[in-house]
This record gives structure tokens, sequence and C-alpha cells, in this order.
């Protein structure tokens, strides 16, 4: 079975039957049950599922998974092997619990704001799911994302896309369109990361729920 030609690329409902973890993060949320993340939608699995699938292809071990606020996807992650930090400044340390006992597998939290971590640890794959549209100082986030992934290791990111660049939800700052999504690449690449497998494809194929779509970067560190 053909997969998908890029993992830089928005929303397209046609990549579902590429991802084999769309399924996998189906089940995953019927284990968790009403542990689910409250802020769910029909496009988490697109979101959960491409990522993960990049992590796997890279051979990630360790994974860093930032903002997430006690998503489904740290437990789809750990439940294929992975070991997954989470870091929120939330309060949603009982919910992560319950997640791992759900799963039987450990997953670690740590309630902080990112820009105040300063860890030394860097890792396999730094993921962060549809937070930077929430973050006043989406540039710095953007680039302390990028100093937490090893060498040879991925950054994967999904964020809300729209081509006027405008926020369509309440809580959210603004949505991202194709000449944002290319100022990040070009960041990424000052940083020495490239494009992992193929280029991007940042076509807007209209609305899919709330009124925007999303976009994902999926960027590999040289070395």
């Amino acid at each position: 079975m053909p997969g998908l030609s890029t993992y830089s690329k928005t929303l397209d409902v046609a990549d579902y039957p590429l991802i084999p973890e769309a399924v996998h993060i189906q089940n995953i949320k019927g284990v968790l049950g009403p542990a689910q993340f409250a802020a769910d939608h029909q496009h988490r699995t697109w979101e959960y599922g491409l990522l993960l699938n990049a992590l796997r292809e890279n051979g990630a071990h360790s994974v860093l998974d930032v903002g997430g606020n006690g998503s489904a996807f740290a437990p789809a992650a750990a439940w294929v092997g992975m070991e997954v930090c989470q870091i929120d400044p939330s309060d949603c340390g009982r919910r992560i619990a319950d997640h791992a006992t759900r799963v039987g597998t450990p997953l670690s939290f740590i309630q902080k704001d990112f820009l105040s971590y300063n860890a030394k640890r860097k890792f396999d794959g730094v993921t962060c799911i549809s937070v930077l549209e929430h973050i006043p100082e989406d540039i710095e986030f953007f680039e302390k994302l990028l100093s937490f992934v090893k060498k040879g290791g991925l950054l994967a990111i999904t964020v809300d896309f729209h081509p006027d660049g405008v926020a369509k939800q309440a809580g959210h700052l603004r949505t991202y369109n194709n000449a944002a999504m290319l100022r990040f690449i070009d960041l990424a690449k000052k940083q020495g990361f490239e494009m992992f497998r193929g280029e991007y494809d940042y076509t807007y194929r209209g609305e899919d729920v709330f009124q925007y779509t999303f976009a994902s970067l999926v960027m590999k560190k040289s070395g």
C-alpha cells in the first residue's frame, strides 16, 4: 500500500487509508474511554496518526510531547513502545495517570510552562499538536521546540490552518497559512533541520472543523 508523499501538509481526508496508525489512534481512544481528552474532534486521528507514523518510520524511542494537555497521543505512542514525557502548564496530571493505568505503560508528566523548561535532555522526537495557535510568543516557542531534538531526530507539529491567518475560535490567537508555514521551515533549516520525506504541500482543501483546517510540519535534524 502506498504511503504519504509528504508529512508536511494540510489535512486531506484521503490520507486516512494511508496512515496505518489512524486505526491504532481510534483503538486507543476506545481504551481511554471517559478519560479521553475533552477537546477532541474527528480529525485528531489525522493529527496524531500522521505524527506517530513519522516517528515510527524514523525509529523514535524517546518523545517529548509539548502542550498536549493529556491527549490521546502520548498513550498511543507509549503503547507502541515509545518513552513519552509530556509537559504542559495545565493541571492534567490525574488524567495522564489514568491514561497510564488504562494502557498499562508509564507516562511521565511535568507541569510547567514550556518556555520555562530548561532540561538538558534531548529527544528522538519532539511533538507539539495544535498548540502554537494559543501561544503569544509562537516563534520563540517554535525555536525552543527545535532545541530539544537530537541529531537525526524529528520535530513533528500540527497547527490550525486557514489562508487568511485569522483566529477562528475563542482562545486561539491566529491560524497559520502558507507563508507562516514557510517561515517555520526557514527557521528550522537555519538550525540544521531538513524536510522529512518529501517537500511540503500546503494546499488549502477547505474547512473541516470550526471554520478552519489543520497543517502538519515534520522536519529532521541533520547529523
